[in-house]
């Protein structure tokens, strides 16, 4: 059984990282993996707070001149330091790196994470994909 589960960022990171919401999270995700060796799990993390609050210093910054393409950009990293920390805490069922682009993937451990891939694409959608 494969679940796919678009893993928010509002939840990993609303302002700064939930150590608490990510310390049940994984208990829960644990317990799971354990229960049954052919359950699979695909997350796919968003950008959360850190996404909103570089991409809101940049259209200040950048005013007149903002590109709606690089501030996706900038929500994309965010996405991918908030997937690297959930690859990190799951990397005993995690054995690949985290997967960008969607069309790419290779899964072969219990676990895949994945983090934001193009500008004009969000993480949800990622998920579908």
């Amino acid at each position: 059984m494969i679940t796919v589960m678009s893993l928010g960022g509002s939840i990993v990171a609303p302002d700064r990282v939930d150590e608490p919401f990510l310390k049940d999270f994984l208990t829960l995700i644990k317990t799971l993996l354990e229960e049954d060796s052919r359950r699979r799990f695909i997350f796919v993390v968003g950008g959360g707070g850190p996404a909103r609050i570089w991409q809101q210093a940049y259209q200040n910054l950048a005013g007149a001149e903002v590109s709606p393409e690089q501030a996706d950009w900038i929500g994309i990293r965010a996405t991918r330091l908030n997937a690297e920390l959930i690859r990190g805490i799951l990397s005993p069922w995690c054995g690949h790196p985290v997967v960008t682009d969607p069309t790419q993937a290779v899964f072969e451990s219990q676990v895949l994470v994945a983090a934001g891939w193009k500008p004009g694409f969000s993480s949800d959608y990622d998920a579908v994909l």
